[in-house]
């Protein structure tokens, strides 16, 4: 005999489990994209480079680093679990261990996004670009921009322009930002152009 208080309970619970599943399976569509287009079949860890990772986990330096972030030393299961995961793989071919194991890391990545240790907490996970933070005259193939609406290029170009003035120290004829080299450069210079008391 179950009373009203208890199926109330158990419907609550079903639609919880269900709205974790949807959340879940939303989540891993996310992060199979993500991990898919962070690495690349040729930049897959063989399992000896996962191995050196777990040995090296146990190490002195890393287990004092632990101590000192987390009050604890340092189980390294994750590396474990990495290195005995590669070695389930070996038997399949390349493709499907790099389905494999990019589908591992994914629900990896959506177990962490769903517990208690997640950002998102704090932070919204950006599913677009932010115009405000994109530079539009700006393209490079390790990082292309993603494409932005048309209503915002003309405050971001306004804003990267004078960025690049300022970052170029007054000369508005770069068109490009500058590089590392450069800025250290122009530091350099304005530091030595400086007049030096005693």
């Amino acid at each position: 005999m179950s009373t009203p208080d208890a199926a109330a309970t158990a419907a609550a619970a079903r639609d919880e489990t269900r709205a974790t599943r949807e959340r879940f399976s939303r989540l891993l569509k996310q992060e199979l994209a993500i991990q898919a287009a962070g690495m690349s079949k040729d930049e897959m860890p063989s399992c000896t480079t996962l191995f050196d990772r777990c040995i090296q986990c146990f190490a002195l330096f890393p287990q004092l680093n632990a101590i000192y972030r987390h009050g604890t030393f340092s189980n390294c299961e994750d590396k474990l679990d990495d290195w005995k995961a590669c070695l389930s793989l070996r038997g399949l071919d390349s493709d499907e261990k790099y389905r494999a194991w990019i589908q591992r890391r994914a629900e990896m990545a959506v177990r962490k996004r769903m517990s208690k240790q997640s950002t998102e907490e704090v932070w919204n996970f950006r599913l677009a670009a932010d115009a405000s933070v994109v530079d539009p005259d700006h393209e490079s193939e390790e990082f292309p921009n993603p494409p932005i609406d048309a209503s915002a290029r003309p405050r971001i170009a306004q804003a990267s322009k004078a960025n690049h003035e300022v970052a170029s120290f007054g000369s508005p004829t770069n068109s490009r930002p500058p590089s590392r080299q450069e800025r250290f450069a122009g530091l350099i210079r304005v530091r030595f152009d400086m007049p030096w008391t005693i």
